[in-house]
């Protein structure tokens, strides 16, 4: 039905149906529709919400009162019991208690009139009275019951008989009743004095039964309920008390005529006269579920005002969205291997300039494929150009091994050995068609052994090559000419400024978890110091003394840095006239970052 209106107002506006982003500019409008509804929903919330929440919480907290108030009620009444006690009972009961304070006889008379006293009040099951002197005088039902014996009430009890004047309840505990039955028992404590100077403790033992049954059918407005004494230790509560559980454990509330509101409910706390606390919780669920009514016409007006927004919005969205349509037909048009302009549609907005940048686009497309086609053919002849220049090194790689020959032939045997040592770094060199960055560490090992081969020539064999490799990393990876260009570098800017010394290079390769180190130590000549904090610096361009022959420390260095991506160390010591050490260290092959390029 939706889609029909649809249809008929999309023809009544003039067009088709509508095109792709026509349908998702109504959607993000239908979006945006239904973002601001929602908007206003928590505007709304925001503000009548608070009030809502707090006459919630007040309701609570009255029911709460009620409760407290009855339970206060009776305890008042058992506080009064007590008063009268030491007031007006006592004075009678114990009058004689000088002269007959020993008499058998009069011990069991004031234990009967003690428990005849009582016998009127239902919830009260027994009276104790302690003399200063030590004589205890109980009624019958007081000797039934074992709950001073209980932790809780032992402490309480020896805190209420070591405090001067102290008056109070403890907190009530399950006990087995005189008829059998689980009764919910409570204490009452005060101090009396009689005219004679006389003075003791009253302690009162009364049942709480009847007072927790009123509880239990004046919490049906509740769905949690707690009761805890002074300590907030609970003694009496609901089934179910999670809600509240988590409000005792912040001990940093009072709890004192206070609520929380939670995000699901309120919890509300009240105080009694004798320290204990009842806690309470409803949810908002509860309490709003009577009567969905004004909800569901809300959520009746939302769907209303959503669908005739976007009805409203088809008709102006199909006219904006026609130029596009348009351009989109042409632009299709002029896909494929020929490359036309469209025509400018007049609409004065971005889509006349989107046909404009669209003409401009595709003449700048047109010329870069030209271009391209000139720069693929300019590539081809260097490629051949390239093929053209490796023959020299081959010519160059023929002569040397024509060189040997003679050389062999005609038994001369040190050039032999330097023109063979020559050919084999020539060549690693010539391997034109492998073009992988990285080479074996062995592969590396042997082009320095031929090329140290050639030096110990010119320098007469007083040049001594030390190797200190970690045997695991001989397989290694590394980068190609690393290794060689340093040990020239030895040689040349070391060793040979010399002469009349012995000279020695040590390489040591080393390598842990995922990088590799490695070490080149001559005991050449040095390096000044204002060179060697150039090199320091990388500052290739100002240093003039470390400058290799061919493969120079910048090469090695700037090579590095681009196959790990700046991942790379190299620093520089030296002690002048002692020695020089370069170090150098970057990640192993398998950490490399760039390895489509092997």
């Amino acid at each position: 039905m939706i889609y029909t209106i649809y249809q008929k107002v999309v023809e009544k506006s003039g067009g088709a149906l509508m095109s792709k982003i026509g349908k998702k500019l109504i959607r993000q409008a239908a979006f945006i529709c239904i973002l601001g509804l929602f908007f206003s929903i928590l505007v709304c919330a925001a503000v009548l919400f608070p009030a809502l929440k707090d006459n919630m919480a007040t309701d609570s907290q009255n029911i709460t009162s009620q409760i407290t108030t009855r339970v206060d009620n009776t305890l008042s009444n058992i506080r009064s019991f007590g008063l009268e006690l030491s007031d007006i009972i006592l004075p009678e009961i114990f009058e004689d208690y000088d002269s007959k304070s020993k008499d058998a006889a009069y011990q069991a008379e004031i234990k009967l009139k003690l428990n005849n006293y009582i016998a009127p009040f239902n919830n009260i099951y027994g009276i104790g009275v302690t003399m200063n002197d030590g004589d205890v005088f109980k009624s019958i039902l007081l000797d039934t019951g074992n709950e001073l014996e209980q932790p809780k009430l032992r402490e309480w009890y020896h805190m209420a008989q070591t405090t001067d004047n102290y008056e109070g309840f403890s907190g009530p505990v399950m006990s087995d009743g005189y008829y059998g039955e689980s009764t919910m028992i409570s204490y009452y404590y005060t101090a009396f004095s009689l005219p004679d100077s006389t003075s003791g403790s009253i302690l009162l033992r009364f049942n709480m039964n009847d007072l927790i049954h009123s509880m239990e059918q004046s919490n049906s407005s509740f769905q949690e309920f707690v009761w805890t004494d002074g300590n907030f230790e609970p003694f009496y509560q609901s089934d179910r008390h999670d809600n509240i559980d988590r409000c005792l454990e912040k001990k940093e509330m009072s709890y004192l005529n206070a609520e929380d509101l939670e995000s699901e409910g309120i919890i509300t706390a009240s105080l009694l006269n004798c320290s204990w606390h009842l806690f309470t919780y409803v949810s908002y669920s509860k309490l709003l579920g009577g009567d969905n009514t004004y909800l569901v016409l809300l959520i009746l007006f939302a769907i209303f005002y959503i669908l005739l927004s976007v009805l409203l919005m088809i008709p102006v969205i199909s006219r904006l969205v026609r130029p596009i349509r348009n351009l989109t037909v042409e632009m299709q048009r002029s896909t494929g291997d020929s490359l036309n302009t469209v025509s400018v549609a007049k609409t004065n907005d971005e889509i006349e300039e989107l046909c404009r940048q669209f003409n401009s686009l595709t003449l700048r497309l047109e010329a870069n494929i030209r271009q391209i086609i000139k720069d693929r053919k300019e590539k081809e002849e260097m490629k051949y150009n390239l093929l053209i220049a490796q023959m020299d090194p081959h010519f160059i790689y023929n002569t040397m091994n024509t060189v040997t020959y003679l050389a062999r032939r005609s038994g001369a045997k040190d050039i032999v050995e330097i023109n063979t040592a020559f050919i084999k770094m020539l060549k690693d060199k010539l391997r034109i068609e492998d073009v992988e960055i990285f080479d074996s560490l062995v592969q590396e090992i042997k082009i320095i052994e031929a090329y140290c081969v050639i030096q110990k020539y010119k320098y007469q064999n007083r040049v001594v090559l030390e190797w200190d490799i970690d045997s695991a990393a001989k397989g290694l990876k590394v980068p190609k000419s690393i290794l060689q260009p340093l040990v020239e570098n030895a040689y040349y800017h070391g060793i040979s400024m010399k002469e009349d010394e012995e000279g020695k290079i040590k390489i040591t390769v080393r390598q842990t978890e995922n990088r590799i180190h490695i070490r080149v130590k001559d005991n050449g000549a040095g390096i000044p110091s204002q060179e060697l904090e150039l090199l320091n610096r990388h500052d290739w361009s100002k240093s003039k003394t470390r400058k290799g022959k061919g493969i120079g420390l910048s090469n090695i260095y700037k090579r590095l840095s681009y196959i790990y991506d700046g991942r790379i160390e190299m620093s520089f010591e030296s002690k002048p006239d002692i020695e020089t050490v370069v170090s150098i260290s970057f990640p192993k092959h398998s950490e490399f970052s760039r390895e489509d390029l092997c």
